[in-house]
């Protein structure tokens, strides 16, 4: 089984290479790479493991927001021309986590009547700025609330934060459509299997407030020059924020300081996880959640539940709004 991870980057070098060593230590047999317009060592870091031999190097030299043609571009790549078997459509920022052995076992053990997986992503919360390493710094986790699932005023009152929309895998084919970041997959056979059990995704949004300006002002740009004027409300907030001077007060409350990862601990809703840096530092990866039983019983059990309510309720329809979504960007392209 051939195993290709596809990556769309721009301004990645705090976390790049950790990404691609990580991936390719775990099962992927090959990398597909789109750099969009990167301003620091993005391109070097590719360039390398191009001339290493386990990943192709691609350019978009447009600032268009052209994230979802250029992983449909790289998706159809993957299945026509590198001879892959399955295919995830990566972000820098996210490490897929088998739940069991090597990423091999786990795609390996899709039911052959299945031709895509969803892969549900646990959210790092962002912690103040210093010189070690993300992954040493980002070891706190958010315990998702099953609350919010069950009780409608609940959701409206705090929405659904805690619940990132899952990830989704699929088998190669080369009429394969990648929808809305990698959210959705239409094409031949790509029925998706219920749940996404096999894989959890190590989630690394904000790594510190250089990234999280330049990301907000880089898409931000991009986004004016979106053909949909609906297209991501909350990066268009963001990027409101930034022209007004503003970014760093909300980067502010977004961060989670000692006394306030003691007191989310406390209450349940964080939880220690240094997974990662075990993992990077030749250690046990699957003893190193640490944290309270309880909280660490509680999260499993809330991601359980939220794969069973997505399943249930909301992948379908997740999928048929996608779709409009793109029938209707369609109509302006």
């Amino acid at each position: 089984m051939k195993l290709v991870m596809t990556l769309f980057v721009r301004n990645e070098e705090d976390i790049l290479e950790t990404n691609l060593r990580y991936h390719l230590e775990r099962g992927v047999d090959f990398v597909i790479a789109t750099d969009n317009l990167s301003e620091d060592g993005t391109p070097e870091i590719l360039a390398e493991h191009a001339r290493a031999g386990h990943l192709h190097y691609l350019r978009h030299t447009e600032d268009d927001y052209a994230q979802p043609r250029a992983m449909t571009r790289m998706a159809r790549m993957a299945a026509e021309d590198f001879g892959a078997d399955w295919v995830f459509n990566n972000d820098a920022d996210e490490l897929w986590w088998p739940r069991d052995g090597s990423l091999k076992d786990a795609f390996s053990a899709v039911p052959s009547r299945y031709g895509a997986f969803a892969a549900y992503r646990s959210n790092f919360v962002p912690r103040p700025d210093g010189v070690a390493e993300f992954q040493d710094r980002l070891d706190v986790v958010e315990v998702p609330d099953v609350e919010a699932l069950h009780d409608r005023e609940v959701r409206k009152a705090h929405g659904m934060r805690h619940f990132l929309v899952p990830k989704v895998a699929h088998r190669a084919v080369p009429d394969v459509e990648v929808i809305d970041a990698s959210h959705g997959v239409t094409g031949t056979g790509l029925e998706l299997a219920p749940g996404w059990q096999p894989v959890e995704i190590l989630h690394y949004p904000l790594r510190s407030y250089a990234q999280f300006e330049g990301k907000v002002r880089n898409g931000g740009r991009a986004l004016e020059r979106h053909p949909d004027p609906d297209f991501n409300p909350h990066l268009r907030r963001l990027y409101g924020l930034y022209r007004d001077g503003r970014l760093p007060e909300r980067y502010a409350e977004l961060v989670h300081d000692d006394r306030a990862v003691e007191a989310g601990i406390a209450r349940g809703r964080l939880l220690r996880d240094r997974r990662l840096p075990s993992y990077l530092s030749g250690g046990d990866p699957d003893s190193a959640s640490g944290g309270d039983l309880s909280a660490r019983a509680v999260r499993e059990t809330a991601i359980a539940e939220y794969e069973r309510w997505v399943a249930e309720k909301r992948l379908n329809a997740l999928k048929r709004g996608l779709e409009k979504r793109e029938r209707r960007l369609e109509k302006h392209r």
